[in-house]
């Protein structure tokens, strides 16, 4: 069976996130965290990912105790390629397969162009968990038309 084995806080503990009833649970409350910490509304708070190449332990540790969240494996990228250097969608390749995805809650405006992109649990695309706002080199209407999505 499939599903998105999870890293969070120190010394890299795994979870299967499949296993939750709804993955969503876990997604919403790093933006309900994010919020409390930070004393703003959960509406000013959105979900932000970062798709990785492999890296070492050590600096898994460092990413996730400096910006917080949860590194994730088993997530694909469909519709576009990723721009790892500047950390967002560009032209190209159909899929994407990262080592490794950051996914964050932040309050912070994301630089340029903005695309909603829908995580799914299946390939077929038919049950959406949560959005991403991701950076965009292409255009939004291509991302849409293109269907570009992250998929579990």
């Amino acid at each position: 069976s499939s599903g998105i084995n999870a890293e969070y806080g120190e010394g890299g503990s795994g979870i299967w996130a499949g296993c939750l009833a709804d993955p969503r649970v876990l997604l919403h409350s790093l933006i309900q965290e994010k919020a409390e910490t930070e004393g703003i509304p959960v509406s000013q708070v959105s979900l932000k990912i970062n798709l990785l190449e492999n890296l070492p332990a050590t600096e898994r540790t460092q990413l996730v105790s400096f910006k917080g969240g949860v590194l994730m494996s088993g997530i694909k990228l469909l519709g576009a390629d990723w721009d790892t250097e500047n950390q967002c969608l560009k032209e190209g390749a159909a899929e994407f397969s990262p080592s490794l995805v950051h996914i964050y809650s932040s309050s912070e405006e994301v630089p340029g162009h903005t695309f909603n992109c829908p995580l799914y649990l299946d390939q077929q695309r038919t049950e959406s968990v949560v959005d991403f706002q991701l950076c965009s080199k292409v255009s939004i209407a291509t991302c849409s038309l293109l269907t570009v999505s992250l998929v579990v």
